[in-house]
C-alpha cells in the first residue's frame, strides 16, 4: 500500500487520544491497522475507550493486523512525504520510504480487544460536535478529579427532545441543556471523568454534526470516518433536582468581572478552608472575610440590581468554578435561604453552588 504520510500521521494522531499514559498491557501500546482495496481504519483503545478512525484509500489490499505505537513514533521522523507498507514474512511489516526501509513486528489483527456495539441503545442524537464539546467543557470543569464516585463522572441524559450534560464536584454544579437535531428514546449514561475528556479532545477536531447513542454498557459518538466508544459508568447518579431551589427569597444582578475581581482578592485574604460571607439587600452585595491565622480581613462593596436580602456564606474557590463558565457580562444570582444552593442561570445552563453552614 502506498500512502501519503501525512494521512497516516493523522490517522495515528487521533486514535492515539484513546491511550492513557503507558500501559503495563502491551497490547494497549498498540494500534489495530485495517486496509481494503478503498478504505484504511486506524483503532487504539485503554480497554474503557477507544478510538476508530477511517480514511479513503485508493489501491489498498485486504489485511489487518497490530503494529507497536513505535510505527507511529518513527513516522514523525521521517521527512518523505509518501510511504510503502507491505506486509513481509515472519509477522514483519516492510516500511519504505525514498532510500530507507524499516522492517517492524506486527501482530494477528484479530488479537487486538474488539471495539462494542449497541444493539439496541436506549438513545440515539444528532447534534452539532461543537455545541456538544462547549457543553462539556462547561459541566467537565467542576468536576473533582480526586472524587471516586458516581458524581466524578459526567451525567449525560436525554429527556423529551432535550440533552442536559451535568458536571458537580458535590459543592458546584453545572448543567448545560442542548436541543439535538435529531432525538430518539429516551435515557441516561455516566461517563467516567477520563473518558469524557478522551471524547472531547476529538469533537475539537470534528466539524458538523455527530451521532450519539447511550446504552446500557457503552456510549458511542461517530461521524462517516470516526468512531469513539466509552464504557459507561454502572452506578446511579445522584437526583440533582432534589437540590434545585424552587422558591427564591432575594436576588442580585451584578457586573461579572468586578465581582470576580472581588472574589479573588477574599480568596487571597482567607487562603484555604476559610469562607465569605455576602450580605445582599438595598441595591448592593456587601463581601466580607477575615482570617484569624493570619490576622486578615476585608471587606468590599459592589452596587448591584437586588430584590430582597440574604446573608449567606461561600467558600470563594466553589465561586470561582462558577466564574471559569458565565460569559455574560453580568451574573445573575437567585437565592432561597442561608441554606439552600444559590442558583444562577445563563443561556441553556444552569450552576449551583452550594453555601457554606
Amino acid at each position: 500500500m502506498n500512502i501519503d504520510k501525512k494521512t497516516l500521521l493523522d490517522l495515528l494522531n487521533l486514535a492515539n487520544t484513546a491511550r492513557v499514559g503507558t500501559s503495563p498491557m502491551p497490547i494497549l501500546e498498540k494500534f489495530r491497522i485495517e486496509t481494503s482495496a478503498t478504505e484504511i481504519n486506524v483503532t487504539c483503545t485503554n480497554l474503557d475507550c477507544s478510538v476508530r478512525v477511517r480514511k479513503a484509500i485508493e489501491g489498498g489490499t485486504e489485511n489487518k493486523f497490530v503494529i507497536s505505537t513505535l510505527f507511529h513514533d518513527l513516522l514523525k521522523t521521517l521527512s518523505e512525504d509518501t510511504i510503502d507498507l507491505t506486509m513481509g514474512e515472519r509477522q514483519k511489516a516492510n516500511i519504505k520510504t525514498g532510500a530507507k526501509t524499516f522492517n517492524i513486528s506486527i501482530e494477528d489483527g484479530d488479537l487486538f480487544p474488539q471495539t462494542e456495539s449497541i444493539e439496541e441503545p436506549l438513545f440515539v442524537i444528532g447534534v452539532e460536535a461543537s455545541e456538544l464539546l462547549k457543553a462539556l467543557n462547561k459541566t467537565v470543569r467542576v468536576i473533582d478529579s480526586h472524587d471516586m464516585s458516581s458524581t466524578r463522572g459526567l451525567f449525560i441524559e436525554l429527556k423529551g427532545d432535550k440533552l442536559k450534560i451535568t458536571g458537580t464536584d458535590k459543592t458546584v454544579l453545572s448543567v448545560v441543556t442542548l436541543q439535538p437535531n435529531v432525538t430518539e428514546g429516551e435515557g441516561s449514561v455516566i461517563l467516567s471523568l477520563e473518558t469524557a475528556q478522551t471524547l472531547m479532545k476529538n469533537l475539537a477536531l470534528i466539524s458538523g454534526g455527530i451521532r450519539l447513542q447511550g446504552g446500557k454498557t457503552y456510549f458511542t459518538a461517530s461521524t462517516e470516518d470516526f468512531f469513539f466508544t466509552g464504557r459507561v459508568v454502572e452506578e446511579k447518579y445522584p437526583n440533582i433536582d432534589k437540590v434545585i431551589p424552587v422558591e427564591e427569597s432575594a436576588t442580585a444582578t451584578v457586573q461579572r468581572k468586578a465581582f470576580e475581581g472581588i472574589i479573588k482578592r477574599m480568596n487571597y485574604i482567607i487562603e484555604k478552608g476559610g469562607s465569605i460571607i455576602w450580605r445582599v439587600g438595598g441595591g448592593q452585595i456587601i463581601v466580607s472575610a477575615e482570617s484569624t491565622e493570619h490576622g486578615r480581613s476585608a471587606e468590599e462593596t459592589i452596587e448591584a440590581v437586588t430584590a430582597g436580602e440574604i446573608e449567606i456564606k461561600f467558600s470563594p474557590t466553589q465561586y470561582l468554578k462558577v466564574f471559569q463558565q458565565v460569559e455574560e457580562d453580568e451574573v445573575h444570582f437567585i437565592f432561597k435561604n442561608p441554606n439552600s444552593a444559590l442558583k444562577t442561570m445563563e443561556a441553556g445552563q444552569l450552576i449551583l453552588v452550594m453555601p457554606k453552614r
